[in-house]
């Protein structure tokens, strides 16, 4: 399955997938995508995420997420502004970490650059 453009239709036309448009509902979507792929799909998503943010974080994806979309902090549950933010910034992300992800030695190539980066901080953290 060609999950880039999954992701794109299901950003075009959420409503088609039985998905109302939120940050959650798009996040519940890509869980259930990664749950039926042995929770592989999105493999070094997060640890692609954390390089971005630049801090050692002990959140999900989701959470890193919004953190990259509202880098002044959030809280829970989001207006509808914030909400369309993190969506805008969700497939902004996924769409470059797919860029990444895909190839020869994508997902390997990501956890190389993980280690490398953790390497570099203060604290590593194993």
């Amino acid at each position: 399955m060609d999950y880039r453009q999954l992701f794109c239709d299901i950003r075009q036309r959420p409503g088609m997938f039985g998905l109302d448009g939120s940050f959650k509902s798009y996040e519940t979507f890509l869980m259930g995508c990664d749950a039926g792929n042995d929770w592989g799909l999105f493999a070094g998503f997060r640890e692609w995420l954390i390089m971005r943010w630049g801090k050692h974080s002990s959140y999900g994806w989701p959470g890193l997420v919004l953190s990259l979309a509202m880098p002044d902090g959030f809280s829970l549950p989001l207006t509808p502004d914030l909400d369309a933010q993190a969506v805008t910034t969700l497939f902004e992300l996924l769409d470059k970490f797919w860029e990444q992800r895909t190839g020869a030695h994508g997902v390997a190539n990501i956890f190389q650059k993980y280690r490398t980066w953790l390497s570099t901080q203060r604290h590593p953290v194993p």
